[in-house]
């Protein structure tokens, strides 16, 4: 297991869209992007991805998926975001971890992971006792509340990041600084 101080290093960023890992740019992670080209119409798709990663009506920040609830399809966006923000981070990372069928994917590297605290998709997506507790997180979203999260802890191949393509598991460390990417070096010195 390796530990890790940014978050694009340990969601695998961009690898389940394109398979590399882009840990420079500040682009979509690809996650929940790339889940619905594994369905052979926008319909069967719809029906997976909102049963996976939507909250009611509200589906993953920023992450290149056109939904239409009325006509209950789901599409890859023409146009997806160029840049995202930390709550697209957020909502990656919650799909991650709760998706728990067949495997688990993500989770909290350990009991004391702030992580753990019920931030990121303590409560899962699929809860197969038929009722659903789903929350995509929308407020005060804190990086530091996502430390010690760990992905990939088992493959799947609806996910290239989670088989051989990935890095194994890694985790974000549970102290000190943690961030997106990687730190710049160089430029001026500013005014």
């Amino acid at each position: 297991m390796t530990v890790r101080t940014k978050i694009r290093q340990v969601v695998d960023a961009r690898r389940d869209i394109d398979g590399t890992e882009d840990t420079t740019n500040s682009n979509l992670v690809g996650w929940t992007t790339h889940y619905i080209t594994n369905f052979s119409n926008s319909t069967t798709a719809w029906q997976n991805y909102a049963n996976y990663f939507m909250s009611g009506l509200i589906q993953p920040t920023q992450d290149g998926v056109t939904v239409n609830n009325a006509n209950q399809t789901a599409i890859l966006d023409p146009n997806p975001p160029a840049e995202v923000g930390l709550k697209h981070y957020q909502h990656q990372m919650q799909a991650m971890k709760s998706t728990s069928y067949p495997v688990e994917m993500g989770g909290d590297h350990d009991q004391n992971s702030s992580s753990s605290l019920g931030v990121i998709g303590t409560d899962g997506y699929v809860n197969f006792s038929g009722t659903f507790n789903t929350t995509l997180k929308q407020f005060n979203i804190k990086m530091g509340e996502m430390r010690g999260f760990e992905y990939h802890r088992n493959s799947d191949s609806s996910w290239p990041s989670s088989t051989s393509n990935g890095d194994g598991v890694e985790h974000l460390q549970n102290t000190l600084e943690i961030g997106i990417g990687p730190t710049t070096t160089g430029g001026g010195g500013g005014a």
